[in-house]
């Protein structure tokens, strides 16, 4: 997103909700973000975070982020 060749600016985010779903351990944590809708303005994205399975996440977000 960051990245855009038609945009110079840096995304501003419109909405960020967050569920915490177990706690975490004092270990690594890895997230991986999935792009829902890519508009001219706004972007959609899903998070997930998690440790060591990614089919049990200790957290997920919706973002949503105004790039035009």
């Amino acid at each position: 997103l960051i990245a855009r060749p038609d945009s110079q600016k840096l995304p501003k985010t419109i909405t960020l909700t967050v569920d915490y779903l177990r706690s975490g351990k004092p270990k690594d944590t890895f997230v991986s973000a999935r792009v829902v809708k890519a508009g001219r303005r706004v972007t959609t994205l899903h998070v997930t975070a998690f440790q060591e399975d990614e089919q049990q996440p200790i957290a997920t977000a919706i973002v949503v982020l105004k790039v035009g």
